[in-house]
């Protein structure tokens, strides 16, 4: 990103003195549209156009963070703009454009320009302060020190974005153990319902103190369609509800199930993670953080709330081969374990879709499988934390702080590609409010020494299963079965 200082006038705001633009040769530039702009309205116009962050004048911009995605060169406008306040401009993307990763890395990496967030960079880290509630709230001094963080993302669930963007991702252990705990994963009834998370109300307390400390946010956060699988293609018909298979959908449905049955595991692992979803933005807000995460919240419930009456006795749901933390890689144990009770239990506000002390009945092979390379300290948390106690309580006062601090995780985290070596205890208690909840959980088709490490009962058929929740609810059950895609959350009234 090139900075131009076009005068520093004491006068002037921010983005009056200075010009914001990509260098043609990168290949890709942004655009940003504002309402009272023409449709292709450079960067800083529409800033400048609207007073987000009431910055104060800077005479110099030698720092700025930017964490940019970044869209296709100039061509037909891209963005159109809707709606727009004061301190926000939401904009809605009309087409769907490709853009090539490579070249992008290729553009920033080899000068350096384009590195991950060092959680444990001794002289990289800084902590801005601490919350009433004597929360250490410690970020990323590259960021901190910056004239402008540009930060940009993804709300695939209401739960993304907001102050949780920057006071959870740029920050690191010792900020992160005071909400990333099984008290504050307890308490967020659910992670989706910002009204009812003690997640979001701690990370929003955070947020203050890195406004407060003098860091400049500009947040562009973003919402995408539904659409997993595609309206045409080989797996389109996994969009569709079932009972809307043409004849032609089924016999391609049962070719698919026949190929997988005999296909090699790592074939299989390589087919799927190959298979690119076809997703469209459906909206783009840009502004001050608070405010963009109001209108983006808005924006996720509209699409993603299904009205539903009573909770279930059972609920049902099949899971995927992928979960934010296994991207080419291995869908382990402990992750299973996070993207069903964690994320998927959690796709709900008022109540959970299952009442207390029912089953949760989940399908997924459950592999005794870890990827040693991204998952190290996984596999150490398998075999020997969980084979002393499940129960986080005990898990967090035991073990955490020694996986936390251990020498040889860090230099992994830092220096190959793996996750840290808190991870898989975050991952536990990510599923602590649903263990809480539930009788009982049960895997439908997993490995059964590893569905039991994790304290949970395997079953090899649905029908097996329910049988075997009927000890907890009864022969006479109600049963909710969650069906993903699409992405929904419940309105459990």
């Amino acid at each position: 990103m090139q900075v131009d200082g076009v005068g520093s006038n004491p006068a002037r705001t921010l983005f009056e003195n200075y010009t914001f633009h990509f260098d043609a040769s990168y290949e890709h530039s942004v655009r940003v549209t504002s309402k009272t702009l023409s449709e292709n309205a450079t960067f800083n116009q529409a800033l400048e156009a609207h007073s987000f962050l009431g910055l104060s004048p800077l005479t110099s911009l030698n720092t700025i963070h930017a964490l940019t995605y970044l869209v296709p060169p100039p061509g037909p406008p891209r963005y159109w703009s809707v709606d727009n306040t004061e301190r926000t401009t939401q904009l809605v993307r009309w087409s769907v454009h490709n853009h090539s990763h490579r070249s992008t890395y290729a553009a920033f990496a080899p000068d350096g320009r384009l590195y991950n967030h060092d959680a444990e960079d001794p002289d990289g880290m800084v902590v801005l302060g601490e919350t009433p509630h004597g929360e250490d709230v410690q970020f990323s001094r590259r960021a901190a020190e910056s004239d402008l963080v540009v930060y940009v993302n993804i709300n695939l669930v209401a739960m993304d974005g907001g102050h949780k963007s920057t006071a959870t991702g740029l920050s690191g252990y010792t900020g992160l153990r005071h909400h990333h705990n099984v008290h504050t994963m307890r308490n967020s009834r659910s992670f989706m319902d910002q009204e009812n998370s003690a997640l979001h109300a701690s990370n929003w307390r955070m947020g203050k103190i890195i406004r407060d400390a003098g860091v400049k946010i500009f947040q562009i956060e973003t919402t995408v369609n539904n659409d997993t699988f595609g309206r045409e293609g080989p797996l389109a018909l996994l969009q569709k509800r079932e009972w809307e298979w043409s004849a032609r959908d089924r016999m391609q449905f049962l070719g698919m199930k026949t190929g997988l049955e005999v296909m090699p595991t790592k074939v299989k692992r390589k087919v799927f993670s190959s298979w690119q979803a076809p997703y469209a933005l459906t909206s783009v807000q840009a502004g001050e953080v608070e405010a963009v995460h109001e209108v983006t919240t808005e924006n996720v419930y509209r699409q993603h709330l299904v009205p539903v009456e009573d909770q279930t006795d059972i609920l049902t749901m099949g899971l995927p081969y992928i979960c934010p933390y296994n991207v080419n890689s291995i869908m382990n144990p402990i992750l299973v374990m996070c993207l069903g009770l964690g994320y998927f239990f959690n796709l709900y506000r008022g109540r959970p879709l299952v009442r207390e002390g029912g089953v949760l009945i989940m399908s997924h092979p459950t592999p005794w499988e870890f990827n040693p390379v991204h998952h190290p300290s996984y596999i150490d948390f398998f075999e020997q934390v969980l084979a002393d106690t499940t129960d986080p309580i005990e898990i967090e006062k035991k073990y955490e702080k020694q996986f936390a601090e251990d020498e040889w995780y860090i230099h992994l985290y830092r220096n190959s590609y793996a996750y840290h070596g808190v991870h898989p205890f975050y991952m536990w208690y990510w599923g602590s409010h649903a263990l809480q909840h539930l009788g009982r959980v049960i895997i439908v088709g997993g490995d059964p020494a590893a569905v039991r490490r994790m304290g949970f009962q395997v079953a090899s058929t649905l029908q097996d299963a329910l049988e075997m929740a009927s000890d907890v609810v009864g022969s006479q059950p109600t049963i909710t079965h969650m069906k993903n895609p699409p992405i929904l959350m419940a309105d459990v009234t």
